[in-house]
């Protein structure tokens, strides 16, 4: 399972290298608000990636969640659009977005 998931960001980073931010749809699986992770679902496969230092929360509109981070609607199991950056040799999520956003790929990023 660690080789999975390694290969797995392995891959997205390799996604990322190409781009400067790209969004992509999961479905989240988990947060974890200490370690500055999100372990989501996307492409078949489930990817752990870290959250940047000044990452947004929002709404299906687009608003920020009043509690940010710790907001009850970022549960497991909601869709939601990752915009992802290149920090450094890794990807990092810039935003989750609650819902599906039009122009979004469920494996890759549209620019």
């Amino acid at each position: 399972m660690l080789r999975r998931m390694i290969g797995a960001v392995v891959g997205l980073g390799i996604c990322v290298s190409t781009l400067s931010a790209f969004e992509f749809q999961a479905v989240l699986k988990k947060i974890d608000a200490e370690q500055k992770v999100v372990i989501v679902a996307a492409g078949g496969q489930d990817r752990t990636v870290k959250l940047a230092k000044d990452a947004k929360f929002l709404d299906e509109k687009g608003q920020e969640l009043p509690n940010g981070i710790k907001d009850k609607s970022l549960k497991g199991g909601v869709e939601v659009t990752l915009t992802v950056e290149r920090a450094g040799n890794e990807p990092v999520i810039r935003a989750i977005q609650l819902g599906k956003k039009a122009g979004s790929s469920p494996t890759q990023g549209t620019g």
